[in-house]
């Protein structure tokens, strides 16, 4: 079995999760994504709308657990305002990058909230097409999002890590590694 280069276990079942919906190279699409087989994972997801061809991107929704970390409502908040509200290694490129290449992408570093607040920050988002037509348009992300206090050394410290996810780390999930 592959080895799987994303250490969360939630984030390779919603991998694979995704991977089970594409057919072949054709994306999954909202209508194929199921909240009740999501259960266990709805508090880090959050559904974000592709706005102007990924010029910028709208949160629709977003899990319990996320808006808790952010300390508000983040539903119909672009994700450029959101991003003025934190520090840390700017990996944002990846929402965009998502929506080019439709492939999935993850992220891990550290990230500071406001109120000196700082997180082991880990994401990982998947494009999702449209609901309708021939022609593959990514219209949606699914991000899985997990969040761990730390301490702001660690924040000073740490390092991030960002890569587009490679068909041998979806195998992995899909086989369940």
């Amino acid at each position: 079995m592959p080895e799987n280069p994303i250490p969360e276990l939630g984030f390779r079942t919603l991998l694979a999760y995704w991977a089970r919906r594409c057919h072949g190279p054709q994306l999954p699409t909202r209508r194929m994504l199921d909240p009740v087989e999501l259960f266990e994972l709805l508090p880090i997801l959050a559904l974000v709308e592709v706005v102007e061809g990924g010029a910028d991107f709208r949160v629709r929704l977003a899990g319990a657990e996320i808006e808790d970390r952010h300390d508000m409502s983040l539903r119909g908040r672009s994700l450029s305002d959101i991003r003025k509200d934190t520090e840390g290694a700017d990996t944002t490129d990846q929402w965009g990058l998502s929506v080019e290449t439709q492939r999935p992408y993850y992220r891990r570093g550290p990230i500071r909230f406001p109120g000196n607040r700082h997180y082991d920050y880990s994401r990982l988002i998947l494009p999702i097409a449209a609901d309708e037509g021939s022609r593959q348009t990514v219209t949606f992300l699914l991000a899985g999002t997990k969040m761990r206090p730390i301490a702001r050394k660690e924040f000073e410290d740490g390092r991030t890590v960002a890569f587009q996810v490679g068909d041998d780390a979806i195998r992995a999930a899909l086989s369940g590694g």
